[in-house]
């Protein structure tokens, strides 16, 4: 029996930025500015932002205080509006998750911002022409929604004030730029043992005594090697297991390669005394035979397991009983 192993590291990195571009187009039918532009602030974020992923859901992963500068005094007129004019800000980058959180782009990292100290969405009114000469603190908050399985970026991130009884019209913009990694630490693996041989020996006949029958225990392991994490975090490595003779395969029992001469005995593969399950390609493995090996941080981590056989028939031919298994391993 031999094991072969493909790995499915996920990317540490996901660099992507920029700043956003604005036009006064969406404005045209309500308002007009001085400048022909939105009235644009921009708050500016720092390269890197470091998080701790295995925080509890709902804890606060960074807190980043600013200045939302605005881009040049402007002064917003709006001839068909008159009294308080009702305006919601909000971001509109991600969809809005509640309790002042929208989605980041991140799996498991959520984004809250204030303007002025106030967070996101909040409603007010403004009397038109409305001059804007000042700048405004601004604040933005990773917030933990879920399992954080990798770094990213905060790229496309924007906001905006609108009129929210006028077609939702912009008038405001709140634009973010820097190359923002959000970085995880999770460690990324390797595999260290792509081929991993299994001397099984000999079984005799008389220690089957019927289907389902076990027989001769092998233990041995899968190596690999992680780094690049930061000390405090690990990562989680997740196993598939594939039976190469039959790709189709979704069972508990390996199958017998071609050339084997033994008939009515299989082969099963266990992971902390659970029986594993077949399924999927390298590709596109199953998901419901995806199995947890564990959690490590940088260095090596050996994976367990033990491989027997099985009997599948009421009778069993003597004979050669060789196997192959595919285990793509991912980590998150």
């Amino acid at each position: 029996m031999s094991m072969k192993s493909n790995a499915c590291a996920n990317a540490r990195w996901l660099v992507l930025a920029g700043l956003l571009a604005t036009s006064g187009t969406a404005m045209a039918e309500v308002c007009t500015t001085n400048t022909g532009l939105p009235t644009t602030f921009v708050m500016t974020l720092p390269e890197t932002i470091t998080i701790n992923p295995d925080l509890g859901d709902g804890k606060v992963l960074a807190d980043i205080s600013g200045t939302l500068v605005l881009q040049a005094p402007t002064e917003t007129r709006c001839p068909g509006l008159s009294g308080e004019v009702p305006n919601k800000y909000m971001l509109s980058s991600g969809a809005y998750l509640g309790e002042n959180t929208y989605e980041s782009g991140i799996p498991g990292v959520g984004i809250r911002f204030y303007f002025n100290g106030v967070a996101f969405p909040l409603e007010n009114r403004f009397v038109f022409p409305q001059k804007d000469t000042n700048s405004w603190p601004g604040r933005l908050q990773l917030v933990k929604t879920g399992p954080i399985s990798q770094s990213g970026s905060l790229a496309g991130l924007q906001g905006g004030a609108y009129l929210t009884s006028n077609g939702n019209h912009q008038w405001r913009v709140f634009a973010f730029k820097g190359a923002t990694n959000v970085d995880a630490g999770r460690p990324t693996c390797t595999v260290a043992t792509p081929l991993v041989p299994v001397p099984m020996g000999s079984a005799r006949l008389k220690e089957f005594n019927g289907i389902g029958t076990t027989v001769g225990e092998r233990g041995f392991s899968i190596a690999v090697d992680c780094g690049g994490g930061r000390p405090q975090i690990s990562t989680a490595v997740y196993g598939v297991l594939m039976d190469q003779s039959d790709p189709a395969n979704r069972s508990t029992q390996l199958s017998l390669t071609p050339g084997s001469t033994a008939v009515g005995v299989g082969l099963q593969v266990l992971h902390g005394g659970t029986l594993l399950s077949y399924g999927g390609n390298a590709g596109e493995p199953a998901a419901d035979a995806r199995w947890f090996a564990g959690r490590t941080h940088n260095g090596r981590f050996e994976i367990p397991l033990m491989a027997r056989y099985v009997q599948t028939r009421a009778e069993i031919t003597p004979g050669s009983a060789n196997a192959k298994a595919t285990f793509v391993l991912s980590y998150e």
